[in-house]
């Protein structure tokens, strides 16, 4: 099964290319459904909403729509993994209002941290505790990307995102989960570049070659409307593989 989608859906950027200008910004998670199965939350990286928030989100939207959610900054983003145990119970009740429609929990990690064995284990033995939602991370430091860090990964079922950002972090396609989890920034500016057919067709080799029952791929690259256009190619793509 194929989860193709956007990282949000509330961006001006959209205007008169994916929404229509009269449509209003209250009701462009409504439109977006109709035209996608499933949504990234990238704003929950930068702010924690309240709990009624995802609540509303999750009564506006299609029973068998998805969402995925990435893990705010405060745990990544502040001087290393950091676990607190009022920020796990604030974060994780807060997501718990999307209920069965949020899937994955992405934690992205910053360019300078690196991979520390303990530090890791310690971490993610904590949070696991909070959901039952699986995880993928998405590490953009070199020394993540080895054999010990895979095992632990699929100790866990964490997969390892498969993240495209024009080469400037590293980009590793490997199995370390049931499912996969990919991430389209754009192929040379970050967020303001478009995906050509022949790069989106690349990339679909790729998920496949995992052979993952649940495959989720976000567009990233929103400047200009370009993940719009981009994910609607990639569902034409799948669009007659069954799943």
């Amino acid at each position: 099964m194929y989860y193709i989608g956007i990282s949000g859906w509330n961006y001006d950027d959209f205007n008169g290319i994916f929404y229509p200008d009269d449509l209003k910004e209250r009701d462009r998670l409504e439109f977006y459904t109709q035209k996608f199965n499933a949504v990234e939350i990238n704003a929950s990286f930068y702010r924690i909403f309240k709990k009624v928030v995802f609540e509303n989100w999750y009564k506006r939207t299609p029973e068998d729509f998805v969402f995925t959610a990435k893990l705010n900054r405060q745990f990544t983003h502040k001087g290393g993994l950091k676990y607190d145990e009022n920020l796990c119970e604030w974060f994780f009740d807060a997501i718990s209002g999307l209920k069965e429609k949020l899937k994955v929990i992405l934690i992205q990690l910053p360019p300078r941290l690196k991979f520390n064995k303990n530090e890791f284990l310690k971490f993610i033995k904590r949070i696991v505790k909070y959901t039952d939602k699986k995880f993928a991370i998405e590490p953009r430091n070199e020394s993540w990307f080895k054999k010990e860090v895979y095992s632990i990964l699929k100790d866990y079922n964490i997969a390892l995102c498969l993240a495209n950002t024009g080469g400037r972090y590293p980009e590793v396609c490997k199995k370390t989960a049931d499912f996969s989890y990919t991430r389209l920034h754009g192929p040379k500016e970050l967020y303001a570049s478009q995906y050509s057919l022949s790069q989106l067709k690349e990339y679909k080799k790729k998920i496949d070659e995992l052979k993952c029952k649940e495959n989720y791929i976000f567009f990233d690259n929103t400047a200009y409307g370009y993940a719009v256009k981009n994910a609607f190619q990639f569902q034409k793509l799948v669009k007659n593989v069954a799943y």
